[in-house]
């Protein structure tokens, strides 16, 4: 049961829409529909670009204009979250990068990733406790019993897709 055709989850503003409405009235019913967005839309993920001494000093070296071509690996880590609060860590994902607040997304790449890579991220850092969505505007935390929820209801829209296919 999708909330939106692809297509029109593309921007972040039905899921900025689920979630205005889930803060205004918190129950089980307002939410549910923010995890079958997730399911069906793609987030925005801070990264950091992670490039070998050689090759940062050949882009440092460049002028604007140049074409340069790394020798080495080049590879994308995520940001982590920690809560002061509870001193717990949190894979960051976010609606749009409007909602990462102009001072903190800066200050990385962003990527587009589906939820189900954003899960796999969680699943293999034994440090994190699940997801946090919109941490600085409309905060979400997606852990334990609702994190799986999330991807129990992912298993259920995945095999339905293959069944309907």
């Amino acid at each position: 049961m999708a909330v939106a055709p692809k297509e029109e989850l593309k921007d972040g503003k039905i899921l900025n829409q689920l979630i205005q409405r889930f803060l205004n009235d918190s129950k089980i019913e307002t939410f549910y529909p923010i995890l079958l967005c997730l399911i069906d839309s793609d987030v925005q993920v801070p990264m950091n670009l992670i490039i070998s001494d050689e090759d940062a000093e050949t882009m440092k070296n460049s002028k604007v204009g140049d074409t340069v071509s790394l020798k080495n690996d080049a590879r994308f880590r995520p940001d982590w979250l920690k809560s002061e609060q509870s001193n717990k860590l949190y894979f960051p994902i976010f609606s749009t990068i409007e909602d990462a607040t102009e001072e903190y997304s800066k200050n990385f790449s962003w990527m587009n990733l589906n939820i189900d890579t954003c899960i796999n991220f969680v699943e293999n850092n034994k440090d994190c406790s699940g997801l946090i969505l919109n941490a600085f505007t409309t905060p979400i935390v997606i852990e334990g019993e609702i994190l799986e929820l999330l991807k129990e209801t992912l298993k259920e829209t995945r095999e339905k897709n293959k069944v309907d296919n």
